[in-house]
């Protein structure tokens, strides 16, 4: 019986096997850590202490073994005492105020655990714990190197330092007098005390602070400080560099510094006397010599910027002087001037005498200055449609009348001549047609048709036709033959010069223009320049439109293959000598803006910008140009494809009455362009600001 109760009370016993532990202020904050037993101990059985089995501390990710095993008061491990080595039941007392949670398990689980024996990972699991393990326990090693390294460098500096200190004395004023003390520079010496690492102080560089002669330059005195022997001995045993440089400085360099020094006073001491001489003019009795009209006011700077002669001006380029640009200085101004610009020639006010053909072109200068504003005065009134850039009367053109064809760039250097304030604007030279022949054919390359409004394409011609005779017609323009006698007669020229193109006029004055027989037409070039104005006008960015706004539609507005049959019908009207009587819209009322778009934008982008300037929706908006009304299945069309070009003017009819659509164009604006649209805000519906949602154009 007594057996069999030993049994169940055997059966009914449980031992500690984890601890949990919490360590702070309270429940909620604070460090866990665990104890937790090895259950197969060291493969001894019984109620002994070896029994028991290993412990082992887990810490976040360090797990350690622990030793509890330590005499009672030897050792206090994570808030766990050992108060009895030997307890009942064969086991130990221990106490402790941070275990949170105890864990028991029933023995006869335990030693059927440990019959069992322990259970076995995976080999590849294993592999990987033997792997991580090797390259814990390697960077482990590592760390200790690198600490034990960190501890020698910690130690090496403070054995520096103490060795160092007292040799430092000699940085002090008093080490001037020791003879065998040593210059480093101040700013390595204070690099060297605060690092101490041989990589980033580097060697003493004492090159930075030594003259060309070897020795100490005295220029450099306060970025170097003085050291005792001893310590620069210690600094170059750790460092290295050098050389030495004693206390003796260099002799040659302290005489040209006192030299350069003395200089400088003495130059400082001549300036203030120039300048006090100067503010006196001499009179008509004194002595007075001659210098530049500027020198009062520019010595100064002649001084700093090194110029050694003051008369180097009044230097004609016959070798003479030039007296009419000079002024007098009195005798005591010269002396001071010589001594501060010492290759200056003295000229005397009563001695020197002008150069004889600087005087002569000087006289005509002045006479043909008067007679360029004679010849400026007497065009003005003669010429003032050139002047004013207006084009020919319709009665000049209506006379048959012969004309020249100019070229602009010339008219616009005459102009610039007539209208120059100074004598220094040069005639431009006879009337000269030259910039309009073409370089490869030598014949004239722009059509006379292009210089006047009158012959321009009006009826039935687009926009970009327009503007490109526009463009063209700014290469040049027409005078009438009095006008052109005018021109030449002013410079003895007699005749008007050959290589003026001569125009021709049928009576009346309506069909363009001709050459004169003789007078040749590059038709190929001709094209090639059309072509090259009508491609530039085809590819534009940020380009001005101007819009005109309207709230009622002003007349009926042709669709999109209304306007194109009327413009065919045009065409074939004008080629049979008919006028079709085809009215041109011409934006005149309304307010008016102006947006910018480059000749990819689509009209769907146009009608966004539109929105933008004017707050009239897309769908509120119905655009006109040039007598074609756009439609939605233009919407996707470019500008440029249009026939919209730069300074174009697009009528803007606005319908309140429609809904606005907005959404929708913007929708039709991501999917063309790809761009993402973040949502306005609602406060701004409705607004201009909404604009700030749109995608970029």
């Amino acid at each position: 019986r007594r057996a069999a109760r030993r049994g169940e009370q055997a059966a009914g016993t449980y031992l500690l096997t984890a601890v949990l532990m919490h360590t702070g202020p309270s429940a909620s904050s604070g460090h866990y850590t665990a104890r937790i037993r090895d259950p197969y101990g060291d493969g001894q059985r019984g109620d002994g202490p070896r029994s028991a089995g290993r412990w082992w501390s887990c810490n976040d990710e360090c797990v350690s073994e622990e030793g509890w095993g330590e005499p009672s008061g030897a050792a206090r491990q994570s808030g766990v005492t050992l108060l009895r080595r030997s307890a009942a039941g064969g086991g130990r007392l221990f106490a402790s105020k941070t275990a949170y949670m105890l864990q028991y398990t029933r023995r006869s689980e335990l030693d059927e655990a440990r019959a069992a024996g322990p259970p076995q990972a995976p080999q590849a699991v294993l592999s990987a714990l033997r792997e991580a393990n090797a390259a814990l326990r390697a960077r482990a090693r590592q760390y200790d190197d690198d600490v034990a390294a960190v501890e020698a460098k910690v130690r090496s500096r403070d054995e520096y330092l103490a060795a160092l200190s007292p040799l430092l004395q000699a940085a002090s004023p008093a080490a001037r007098s020791l003879p065998d003390a040593r210059w480093v520079p101040a700013s390595w010496l204070r690099s060297s005390l605060a690092l101490l690492r041989e990589a980033e102080v580097g060697p003493v560089p004492n090159g930075e602070i030594r003259c060309e002669h070897g020795k100490a330059d005295p220029a450099k005195l306060g970025e170097m400080r003085l050291v005792s022997p001893a310590a620069w001995r210690r600094m170059v045993e750790r460092f290295g560099g050098g050389p030495e440089l004693d206390t003796a400085g260099c002799a040659v360099c302290v005489r040209a510094a006192l030299r350069t020094r003395r200089t400088a006073d003495r130059t400082a001491q001549l300036k203030d006397a120039l300048g006090q001489a100067l503010s006196s003019p001499p009179s008509e009795e004194e002595e007075a010599f001659l210098v530049p009209k500027a020198f009062r006011a520019k010595w100064a700077k002649w001084r700093n910027e090194g110029v050694a002669d003051a008369t180097g001006e009044l230097r004609c380029k016959h070798g003479g002087w030039l007296v009419d640009g000079a002024r007098c200085i009195s005798a005591a101004a010269w002396s001071h001037t010589e001594a501060l610009f010492p290759d200056s020639t003295p000229l005397p006010r009563e001695s020197t005498s002008a150069c004889a053909a600087c005087s002569a072109e000087r006289r005509s200068l002045l006479e043909g200055a008067k007679g360029n504003a004679a010849l400026r005065a007497a065009q003005r009134q003669q010429l003032g449609r050139l002047l004013a850039e207006e084009e020919l009367p319709a009665e000049v053109l209506s006379a048959g009348s012969p004309l020249y064809l100019l070229d602009a760039a010339w008219v616009q250097e005459w102009r610039r001549f007539l209208l120059a304030k100074t004598q220094t604007q040069l005639h431009p030279g006879p009337p000269s047609s030259a910039g309009l022949r073409c370089e490869a054919h030598g014949c004239v390359e722009v059509r006379p048709g292009h210089t006047h409004a009158r012959w321009r394409p009006s009826r039935g011609a687009s926009a970009a036709e327009r503007a490109v005779s526009e463009r063209l017609a700014t290469r040049c323009c027409l005078a009438t033959a009095a006008e052109v006698e005018v021109l030449c007669g002013a410079l003895a020229a007699g005749a008007p010069p050959e290589e003026l193109e001569l125009v021709s006029l049928t009576a009346g004055g309506d069909d363009p223009p001709t050459l004169a027989p003789g007078t040749l037409l590059c038709t190929g070039c001709c094209e090639a320049a059309e072509a090259k104005e009508r491609a530039a006008l085809a590819d534009f960015e940020d380009a001005e439109v101007h819009l005109t706004l309207r709230t009622e539609p002003a007349g009926a507005a042709k669709s999109r293959d209304e306007a194109v049959a009327a413009g065919e019908a045009a065409a074939a009207a004008s080629a049979a000598g008919l006028s079709t009587g085809r009215p041109r819209r011409v934006c005149r009322n309304g307010p008016r803006s102006v947006v910018k778009v480059g000749s990819g934008t689509t009209l769907n982008s146009l009608k966004l910008l539109i929105y933008q300037a004017t707050e009239a929706t897309p769908s509120q908006q119905r655009l006109v140009f040039d007598g074609l009304d756009f439609t939605d299945r233009d919407a996707e069309t470019t500008v440029g494809a249009l026939g919209i070009v730069p300074a174009s003017t697009i009528e803007v009819f606005v319908d309140k009455s429609q809904p606005d659509g907005l959404a929708e164009a913007l929708e039709r604006q991501v999917e063309q362009t790809g761009t993402k649209r973040g949502a306005p805000e609602g406060g701004f519906l409705g607004s201009a600001l909404l604009g700030a949602g749109l995608p970029v154009m």
